[in-house]
Parts: C-alpha cells; structure tokens; sequence
C-alpha cells in the first residue's frame, strides 16, 4: 500500500496535494507582490515606474477564478466527445484539480444480430482487438460475429444442454463455453474446433473466465465451488471453497493472481489464485449477486445484485467501501442480470428485466440513457468494446443488438 511508505505517511492523496500545490502557489503570488525582486539594469526604469505605481493587492479569490475559469474552456474546446449532440455525449468535471474526462453514448443501434432460436444467455469480444464475437444460446450453440458488418462468421456445436457462459483471452484464439451439464469446452476460434472438453463440474456452470495470459481459466457455478485449470495440462490446479450458494460469476484481475466473484449467498469474495485462499469478503444486504466486473485500471469492482441496484466498490479502501450505487433498471427475479463499465470506465452499464438497456454516469450515478434495446424482452448480458466503440446486448428473443455512437 502507498500508505504504508515511509515517504508517504503523511500524504493525504491525490486532490489533498493538488489543493495544497494550489494553495502554494497562491501563496508565492502573494509574496512575491510584497517582496523586492532584483532587476536587470535594462528594467529598473520599469520598476522605478512601478514603484510610483504599485499594482493593487491581489483578490483572493482571484486564482480559484482563473482555475474555474480554465475548466470552462476546456469542457468548451473538449474534443474527445464524437459527438456534438450533448444528448449524446458526457463530458465532467468540476476543478481543475482533477482531469476533463468526455466520452459519447454508444446509443445508436448498428446491427440485430439474428439466427439463435432460443434466448441469449451471454456475449463476449474475441479479445481486446474486438473484431468478432461470440454469443452463446440456450439452443446449445454458438455463434461467431463479425463485428463490423454484423454478419455470421461461424456456427460451434456440441454442448447438449443451454450455454450460460462465454470468456476468451485477450488475443481472440480461444474461447471458453460453460453449458447446464457441468461441462467447459475449449474452442479454437481459428479452426471453428473443439480442442478440449471437461468436466470439473457435474452441476450448471454460470461463469468462466481465463486470465490475461491465457495459462488458466476460472469457472464456477451451481456447487458454489471455483476450480482454476491449467490450459496447458487440463489439470485443477486449485479449488476454491467458501461461497455457501451457487456463484453466479468469477473474474480475474489483469495479472492473475486475484479471482472476485459473486454468489447467491449475497457476498463478493476475493481469492488468492495460487493458494485459493479467500483474501476478503463483502458481504451485508447485497441481495443475490448476478456478476462482479474489475474496472481497467482495478480500482473499482462493480457487483449486479438482485435488489434493482449495482454497487461500485473502492477498492483502494483498506475496508472496500460502497462509494456508489445505481437503481432504476429491474433486476428482481431468478435471471443473471450482468453488467459492465462503459467507455474509459466512467460509465456503468447493465442489462435489464424490461427490455432496456441502463446507462449511468459512474461519478454522479444518474441515469444518461434508458435505451429501448429488445422490446420487452429480458436483456442479460452486456459487453463493452473500447477498440471497437462498441456496446453488445443480449436478449431472451434471441437476439444480440451492437450499439455504438454513430
């Protein structure tokens, strides 16, 4: 922890020493205005001239003005928002003692994706490139997309019961299925083939994920238990024990060594992957969690519970607070609600029970978009693409919609 440095004892954070800078600064303003500076030759006319002439004393108020005042040309000439509608486009800050973020709504619909004949449980990007994707099906398939015409690349079959979950690693060549029987199939997205099939579970397997290496994969499900397996050997490498309900979703951190998931048991735990120890747990009246995600920069942990709301997690707090939590969509009855960070991660995300697709602003918590997406249909999994722009949805009609900002 930088708290725990020697150096930093003291330090009171981020915007504590930006305000301090600017208090300094304003400080050296004043003084240098009572004090004598020493003047080369070429300007002691010019000083003489000032002597007679003293410039008033300085207003103090007068830099927080300018800073306030930098802030509004900024937010004016902000061009990082691809959109000029400000309907569409969001753009915060308050000081400048903290940075001018904008980004634009991907809220208009490019593609409806059809051709599952039963409800799409969920969706994933074949890495970070986001080229194509995948949505898996209760019809026992899945399908590969391309992102950019919308078009059907390929069909995988060989699950005999419905595909809750889908994961792949960040370069887009494997992907992972978890199905209703307990089986996890590995799938080469090159060749359209399955390369391994397992069965670490004899029970439903909600959520699978592989870490950024692509070494090892999580999965979890209704024996509320986690195993990590190694790609390399198809081996348990560790089972982790501690949820008292089934585990509706697991997720890695960027390097790997940390596993968070969410449980009917109304708890997020966190996990050491190489022991399977449990570091920490939220617990309280969560309600049933539908899916944890990590923010880019791991800062943050958002939980989908099904209490109608999604909490965001601090977890650069020594207790992990709940610093926000957003309401206004439905997430009440028996289905995995799931939700994700938006564009930079100042957006959150989430699928809905009627239909809709929520949008919040991750600081404020307000809703920006409540965005007719599938009707009345349950939507239960989005999914963000920064390298594409790209918003996926998925829908109990059976379909999977693309959404970006134009």
């Amino acid at each position: 922890s930088v708290n725990e440095a020697e150096s930093f004892k003291e330090w009171g954070g981020v915007n504590f020493s930006r305000e301090k800078l600017t208090g300094m600064f304003d400080n050296l303003l004043r003084t240098s205005q009572r004090g004598r500076a020493i003047l080369p030759s070429n300007q002691q006319q010019q000083h003489q001239h000032q002597q007679h002439h003293p410039p008033s004393a300085p207003n103090p108020g007068r830099l927080v003005r300018l800073l306030k005042q930098a802030v509004l040309y900024q937010l004016e000439h902000s061009s990082s928002s691809t959109s000029s509608d400000a309907k569409h486009s969001s753009k915060r800050s308050v000081t400048l003692l903290s940075d001018v973020t904008s980004y634009a709504l991907p809220s208009t619909l490019k593609h409806t994706l059809q051709g599952h004949h039963m409800d799409v449980k969920s969706v994933v990007f074949l890495g970070t490139a986001g080229d194509f994707f995948a949505s898996g099906s209760s019809d026992k398939t899945i399908r590969v997309w391309h992102t950019g015409t919308g078009k059907c690349k390929s069909t995988l079959a060989g699950h005999t019961s419905k595909i809750w979950t889908l994961a792949c690693d960040s370069q887009g060549r494997t992907l992972l299925s978890g199905g209703a029987n307990g089986r996890v199939r590995i799938w080469n997205t090159e060749t359209s083939k399955c390369v391994e099939d397992h069965t670490f579970h004899s029970s439903p397997v909600y959520s699978v994920d592989i870490n950024k290496s692509g070494t090892h994969y999580a999965s979890a499900g209704y024996d509320s238990r986690i195993r990590t397996v190694d790609l390399a050997s198809s081996k348990v490498t560790v089972e982790l024990k501690g949820h008292t309900a089934l585990i509706s979703s697991v997720v890695f951190n960027n390097t790997g060594n940390l596993i968070v998931s969410g449980s009917r048991d109304c708890s997020v735990k966190f996990w050491d992957a190489s022991s399977g120890s449990c570091v920490r747990t939220i617990g309280g009246s969560l309600g049933e969690v539908t899916s944890v995600s990590l923010s880019q920069d791991e800062c943050y942990v958002l939980s989908s519970s099904k209490d109608n709301s999604i909490r965001l997690w601090d977890l650069r707090m020594g207790h992990m607070a709940c610093v926000k939590k957003y309401t206004g969509h439905q997430n009440t009855w028996k289905n995995f609600i799931k939700s994700c960070f938006g564009p930079n991660d100042e957006m959150v995300v989430s699928g809905s029970e009627d239909g809709h697709v929520y949008m919040w602003d991750r600081e404020s918590a307000s809703i920006i978009q409540k965005q007719p997406a599938h009707g009345s249909s349950i939507v239960y999994c989005t999914r963000w693409n920064a390298a594409r722009y790209t918003l996926l949805s998925s829908s109990h009609d059976g379909s999977v919609k693309a959404w970006s900002d134009r």
